[in-house]
Formats: C-alpha cells, structure tokens, sequence
C-alpha cells in the first residue's frame, strides 16, 4: 500500500494500511501520487509486456494462459532489473555526495558509466552543504517525501531511464535528438517537497530539477529539466487534490 514516515520522518517501510492508521503515520508523497493515473508508466508496462511476449518463445506444449503467466514473469524481472540499477546508480550518488568511499557488489561498468556521467554534471554545481536522502516532512497537510540532493538553492531528482542512441538523419541535416521523457508525476513530487517547512520557514523558493541518466552504456549522458514555477504551482494543486482523495479512499 506504500511507504509511510513518522512525524519526525523515520521511514516506517514495514508498516500496512492498517498499522499506518493506528499510529498517524505520514503516507509518501509517491504513495500519494499514485492516486493519479500516470501514462507514462502505464505505457512502459504496456511496452515491456508487448516486448516480451515477442521475444519469448511460445512452447508448443503450452496453453495460452500458461504463457501468459510466462510473459508477466518475464516482464516483471525486466522491471525489476531496472529498478535495481537505479537504485544503485543513486546509492553511488549518495554517497559521492557525502564524501564516502564508493563500492557495491558486482563488476558493472554500466553502473559506474551512468554514475559518472551524474558526477560530471553534479560537479558543475555547488554542492557545499547539501544534503542527500533528506526526508521532507510536511506535518500539516500531512505528508513526507525523500529529496534525491537537496541545499536552500536546488531540489534534484536523479531518475534512470534507457536512451536509445537517435543516429543521424539520413537527409543529413542534423542529429535526431535523444528521446527522453520527463513525466507530470517528476514535477508533482518535486513540488510536493518544495512546499514543506524545510523551504517555506526560510521563505527560499529552490530551483526543481529532474535529471534524466542513462542507464544505455553506449549512449550514456544525462538530459536534465528545470520546472518552472507555473508548472510547479499547478503540480501543486495537483497533488493536494490527490491528498484529500487518498484521505476519502484510505482513511488516513
């Protein structure tokens, strides 16, 4: 049902809908969200089950629901997968943010090709005091959300996303540019952390930044967006209508 924070914003993974309720805990601004349908997730499921239903082999002792239950097995692994990556790419980031030593278990050069092009452009900033996976908890409305890095002057979101390689035109007249996409939900949570006290009580109004990496080794690089505030307002008012259908739906 999603992660959930005590008031001090102490993640309480482990926690249920229920246990959630009894102790007033704080849902994520992720679980929040989820409320609202979001395309771009649905049409990468939709995508990932389409691509390996094509490149699983149907048995000829098999009966279509059994490979049914073949492909979504398949499709979710390719998930996972993914998940893991990024979760290792933004451990790395982390920690190269906190001046720690760098390691993880495995030999990846796709990691460390996606982390070092994060560094590069990461370096290019001033990073003095910032903080990485700092919980932002907003007690009166009721929510509490992780922050990627975070000072008085920035808010990033690190987000891994496979970039296929465009190539050149055949006309010749330029690069295709990278397909990279930038979703609603992004803008709705970076708002969601701007407007806690953490900013709000020092009235500092930070930039919102999502940085797309690479997780494709031969085409690696980072594309990154800075929502505007009219974008960042109106996510806003998004995502506290989600808030008061989250509290109709669930009760907490």
């Amino acid at each position: 049902m999603g992660h959930f924070y005590d008031i001090n914003g102490n993640p309480r993974y482990e926690a249920g809908l229920k246990q959630a309720r009894e102790e007033n805990l704080l849902p994520s601004v992720t679980t929040i969200d989820k409320v609202i349908s979001n395309e771009g997730i649905n049409q990468y499921l939709i995508n990932q089950a389409i691509d390996s239903a094509l490149t699983l082999p149907k048995l000829e002792t098999e009966s279509l629901d059994d490979f049914k239950k073949r492909v979504k097995v398949d499709m979710k692994q390719h998930s996972r997968k993914a998940a893991v990556f990024g979760n290792v790419v933004h451990k790395l980031l982390e920690r190269w943010v906190s001046g720690k030593p760098l390691f993880f278990k495995g030999n990846r050069t796709d990691v460390w090709i996606a982390f070092n092009s994060a560094k590069s452009h990461l370096e290019t900033l001033d990073l003095t005091f910032s903080l990485t996976e700092k919980v932002l908890v907003n007690k009166s409305m009721g929510y509490a959300g992780k922050a990627d890095l975070i000072n008085l002057d920035v808010i990033i979101d690190y987000k891994t996303q496979w970039i296929d390689n465009p190539g050149m035109l055949k006309s010749g007249k330029g690069e295709k540019k990278a397909k990279v996409n930038f979703y609603d939900s992004w803008c709705r949570q970076l708002a969601a952390l701007k407007n806690t006290p953490f900013f709000t009580s020092n009235k500092v109004s930070p930039i919102c930044e999502s940085l797309v990496i690479s997780s494709n080794p031969d085409y690696p690089g980072v594309w990154r967006k800075v929502w505007t505030d009219e974008e960042l307002d109106s996510a806003f008012e998004c995502f506290i209508s989600a808030r008061v259908i989250y509290k109709e739906l669930y009760n907490l």
